[in-house]
């Protein structure tokens, strides 16, 4: 398979979706912490009671408990719900969930039982009024009346868009609509996104398409293939590989690239990475080779920026260079490795040490560093670590705060987080440093 980016210093982690997987994610949608539950002033909480610390508006009722008991009060601390259940959640939409034992159910705010307290799992009510429930280990959907509109009988059930469900039983997915019928039968291994002309399944270890009404209108013939991205023509074509090679077809089934390759990248861009025979170049949508193949290992560079400009990651006699979409060079290949992790300044490598050039190849930081972070534009700066500690520097390798923090923090809004003697200090765009939380 392509190599992915030797990234430096940060990784930068692409969503990725996991074809045809139902996960089971049926556990209960819990609040999370935010701030803790305060009563009004002048208010104090009962003995015995205890703040369950979930976020709270001044609107809802508190979750507490005593004991192992839950229940709800109002903000002077008076009880609405009795400490009756063995876990509850605040109101939503005027229910509460409940459990009792090792069940689920809905209350309303007179504490009358909406839904029984019967289902192993059960979520919370979409925009359709349905909501997913588990009961002897299976699934289904009931309605508010706790009418059952989607039968209780499938091993997993996903829902994927108004009124379509995806749906496991016994190994095999398959697609029934809201109202019963069958839109792909539950014979397939792997099932991919619906939203397609042409529906990526598998079976048998081989992969095809079928339409919208499971209709296969490109046999399973595959032994690897890629999904259809869009509807429109802006990625027309799937990569798939037959006896070995890769090539790429479009939704009617006709070879558009030759299965010539023995890999080829993700048809995502403009131009496509292909390797024959461990060299690799590139090639257009069309198939016509537009960087020949001659380069020990090849990739797109900036994976965000704009396909007709962006650039191309290429080695060469061990050395990585970058390239423009014509082929030429516009990094020059006498670099241990060299990364992008966003803007316009893009992280080079050489004997173990850092620094920075811009899209036109020209060093605007010298190789002077241990690890470097990506630049912050926002601030117009960025951390850098030099003789075992970290500081900040600016675009024109100007030191900001000096060479003496033990850890950095890229993430706070408007600041940079440095960190030293159990304290975290944030830098602003101006370069002021300020205090924040101690360990």
């Amino acid at each position: 398979m392509l190599r992915t980016s030797k990234t430096i210093k940060k990784k930068i982690f692409i969503g990725a979706f996991l074809f045809g997987l139902i996960a089971n994610s049926h556990a209960l949608s819990i609040i999370m912490p935010e701030n803790p539950c305060i009563l009004e002033k002048g208010y104090e909480l009962a003995e015995g009671l205890v703040f369950v610390n979930y976020a709270c508006h001044p609107s809802d009722l508190i979750p507490v408990r005593k004991g192992n008991k839950y229940g709800l009060i109002d903000h002077k601390g008076h009880i609405k719900i009795p400490l009756d259940y063995d876990y509850i959640e605040p109101f939503y939409e005027g229910l509460a969930l409940v459990k009792q034992g090792s069940s689920f159910g809905y209350i309303n705010a007179k504490n009358e039982i909406i839904i029984p307290i019967i289902y192993d799992e059960i979520g919370k009510f979409d925009y359709e009024q349905i909501a997913l429930v588990k009961l002897y280990n299976q699934y289904g959907y009931i309605d508010k009346s706790n009418k059952v509109v989607f039968p209780i009988q499938y091993d997993s059930v996903k829902k994927l868009s108004h009124s379509i469900i995806k749906v496991e039983n016994n190994g095999k997915y398959g697609v029934i609509a809201l109202s019963g019928d069958v839109t792909i039968p539950i014979k397939y291994d792997e099932i991919g996104y619906l939203n397609r002309q042409a529906i990526l399944v598998k079976n048998n270890d081989k992969f095809g398409y079928v339409d919208n009404k499971g209709i296969v209108v490109i046999p399973l013939q595959f032994d690897e293939a890629q999904e259809f991205e869009y509807e429109d023509d802006s990625f027309k074509l799937a990569k798939v590989k037959k006896n070995g090679k890769y090539g790429a077809i479009d939704k009617q089934g006709v070879i558009i690239i030759p299965f010539d390759y023995d890999e080829m990248g993700d048809i995502d861009e403009e131009s496509i990475v292909v390797a024959r025979d461990n060299k690799y170049g590139y090639i257009d949508q069309n198939g016509t080779v537009v960087i020949p193949l001659k380069f020990d290992f090849a990739e797109e560079l900036d994976l965000f920026e704009d396909p007709a400009t962006g650039l191309l990651k290429v080695q060469l006699n061990g050395k990585y260079g970058a390239l423009n979409r014509q082929g030429e060079v516009i990094i020059p290949f006498e670099y241990d490795d060299i990364d992008y992790l966003g803007g316009e300044l893009i992280i080079v490598k050489n004997d173990d040490r850092y620094g920075y050039v811009d899209r036109e190849g020209k060093v605007t930081i010298p190789l002077q560093y241990e690890e470097v972070e990506y630049f912050r534009e926002d601030l117009d700066l960025m951390a850098v670590k030099k003789d075992g500690k970290y500081g900040i520097i600016n675009a024109k390798n100007e030191v900001i705060t000096p060479f003496e923090y033990d850890a950095v923090n890229y993430y706070p809004e408007e600041s940079i987080g440095l960190y030293k003697d159990g304290k975290w200090f944030y830098v602003n765009k101006e370069g002021e440093i300020s205090l924040g939380a101690t360990r």
